[in-house]
């Protein structure tokens, strides 16, 4: 990964299939804490909370999101910090240090724990992953489109308005 200077980890991925999008990212929290999908270059992934845990666990680290809408727009986001606690924890993640061309779409998470359909650890009196946005992610609240979301199309709040056809979420060490 030559991108933003390299030495990049990747550990969320989404492109068109043929037939569209072909993973579902509609995942229990058991998947999404191993991981599921394949990785690869032009293959849709999501590498595991566990993994995320163990990696930033060890220091400090950046994340970066790229992202592509329907008519091929590019924008990122860059965050200065990185971190996901552990299962006792709920995976929960800390970020912050906002800058890019795509919306600070994770800020509003800051905190969160991780939520999926099985598995409600959300601030809201619904369960965001399952009864709003079908797929799991850092939930805050649900009650507004404040959250990105990887398995609809991804969308990422006011980025351009349009579902995405293209998502890469990647981390480094600082």
């Amino acid at each position: 990964m030559t991108t933003f200077g390299g030495r990049w980890i990747v550990f969320q991925q989404r492109v068109p299939g043929q037939d569209n999008f072909e993973l579902s990212f509609n995942g229990s929290f058991t998947e999404y804490q191993t991981g599921f999908g394949t990785v690869g270059k032009d293959s849709e992934f999501w590498l595991g909370l566990e993994a995320l845990h163990q990696i930033t666990s060890s220091g400090d680290y950046e994340l970066v999101v790229e992202l592509k809408d329907e008519y091929e727009k590019y924008g990122y986001a860059r965050y200065s910090k990185f971190h996901v606690a552990g299962v006792d924890d709920k995976y929960r993640l800390i970020v912050g240090g906002y800058s890019g061309t795509a919306s600070d779409a994770l800020s509003q998470q800051n905190k969160a724990q991780f939520s999926t359909y099985d598995s409600d650890n959300d601030n809201s009196r619904w369960n965001c992953a399952k009864d709003t946005w079908s797929g799991g992610w850092w939930y805050n609240k649900c009650d507004d489109e404040s959250a990105p979301n990887f398995q609809i199309g991804p969308f990422w709040p006011n980025f351009t308005g349009y579902y995405g056809t293209y998502t890469r979420m990647m981390i480094r060490h600082k």
